[in-house]
């Protein structure tokens, strides 16, 4: 079956690469249509579990099956009897059970078009949310964040599940989302567009920088391998500018093409200008962090902020690792370009003003980040709290153009569509 669905499979975003071909590593049959396999594409293992079924999945986009002779095909997390199984371990998943959870009773699909599969799971005692992880990484630190923060700026983890050695899923709180934290930024974008006068949402701002703050100081209290800080190296600071330099090859082009060689130009001095100031985290603190913090992965759910997705970013050479807090920041401060462009800064003659927006926004983002964290910068930071605000001025810089880069690598093999969109962030919008 899963040669049959093979073309599918490989269309499918977790898959690394449409131009590799898979082999079956392992596969079982587990009964009521459920099948599944480990597929091996280049060096990547994938975990996928495949229900077929004679009857139309009338709950997912077309996108999300597949029409064959036999049937239809669709991924099995989002078939009740195959989750119920994963629950009472009769897959090659290997539960580990936190909580107790109870009994599946019903399921329904959440957000079906992102990487990794998430399914809202009732049972007969709490509600819950089933997080299956496509490609078998042991870089995703998301299970060891969970369990580590138990609750606090994150969901509670109920279970894991893993194959082998390396987690497969996890078993997360379901929580009732009011609205992200981009959404008083974009609103605020909006208006500001409208009446061309950049406005600053304050209470926003500090609220999503006290938030990170918070997350960070209590990451620098983990002691266990995956998360204990530590101090930048110049092996770090080493494998960061190769990192920057790894997606400008590709970035450049795409700038050259997208918006004409003096844009490629403005880019490609910006991008040596971070460089240089790459060398001055030398010595400074490196902890856990999020590692994609846009601002949609903050969320208010019951009166309280909360970080999704702690996987890191998919799409680069490596994640996992320890690095500055403040690229966290510059993560949450890159994500304004996106919404000032989806508010109106596509209109060109709107493009000063949403300029002015970003860095209005940008500055009080940082200064609010830099006073929450003043008090333990020598903890979160590695300096000393009357130079902080001077060093993390200039270290940000590097991990905005590290952060903007990556963000047009992405989109370029993914939403191609929108790749001009962290480019003009780097050269005409900001930060």
């Amino acid at each position: 079956m899963f040669k049959l669905a093979q073309s599918w499979i490989k269309s499918r975003r977790w898959y690394p690469s449409s131009e590799e071909d898979f082999t079956i590593v392992e596969a079982w049959s587990l009964g009521r249509g459920v099948y599944a396999a480990i597929l091996k594409a280049g060096s990547t293992l994938i975990y996928l579990p495949l229900k077929l079924s004679d009857e139309k999945p009338l709950d997912l986009p077309a996108s999300s099956f597949l029409k064959t002779p036999l049937g239809y095909i669709y991924e099995a997390e989002f078939d009740l009897d195959y989750i119920v199984q994963v629950f009472e371990g009769l897959t090659p998943l290997r539960p580990r059970f936190l909580e107790g959870v109870g009994r599946p009773l019903t399921i329904s699909p959440l957000a079906g078009e992102t990487t990794n599969r998430l399914v809202k799971v009732v049972t007969n005692d709490s509600v819950l949310v089933y997080k299956a992880y496509r490609v078998l990484d042991p870089a995703n630190r998301e299970p060891c964040f969970l369990e580590y923060l138990n609750g606090k700026y994150a969901p509670k983890l109920y279970a894991e599940f893993y194959v082998s050695e390396v987690c497969a899923a996890v078993l997360m709180e379901y929580v009732e989302i009011e609205e992200d934290a981009g959404k008083a930024f974009f609103d605020c974008a909006e208006t500001s567009l409208r009446t061309l006068q950049a406005r600053v949402p304050v209470s926003a701002t500090r609220r999503v920088a006290e938030f990170a703050a918070g997350l960070h100081y209590v990451m620098t209290k983990c002691e266990e391998q995956w998360c204990k800080p530590s101090r930048v190296t110049e092996r770090d600071v080493e494998t960061w500018r190769k990192r920057v330099l790894h997606y400008s090859r590709a970035v450049m082009s795409i700038a050259r093409v997208l918006l004409g060689p003096d844009v490629a130009y403005e880019l490609r001095a910006r991008i040596e200008r971070a460089m240089e100031v790459a060398p001055t985290m030398r010595g400074a603190r490196k902890i856990a962090t999020h590692q994609d913090l846009h601002l949609a992965q903050v969320v208010n759910a019951d009166g309280k902020l909360l970080a999704l997705d702690f996987e890191g970013e998919p799409a680069r050479p490596e994640r996992g690792g320890l690095e500055p807090a403040i690229r966290d920041i510059a993560c949450v401060l890159r994500s304004l370009s996106y919404i000032a462009w989806h508010a109106g800064a596509s209109d060109e003659r709107k493009l000063a003003i949403a300029k002015e927006w970003v860095a209005k926004c940008s500055k009080e983002i940082l200064d609010a980040y830099l006073s929450a964290t003043a008090p333990h910068a020598e903890e979160i930071h590695g300096v000393h709290s009357e130079d902080l605000a001077e060093w993390a001025r200039e270290v940000v810089e590097f991990w905005l153009v590290e952060r903007g880069l990556y963000e047009a690598y992405y989109e370029s093999k993914y939403r191609p569509k929108t790749a001009l969109i962290p480019i003009l962030g780097l050269t005409k919008l900001g930060p």
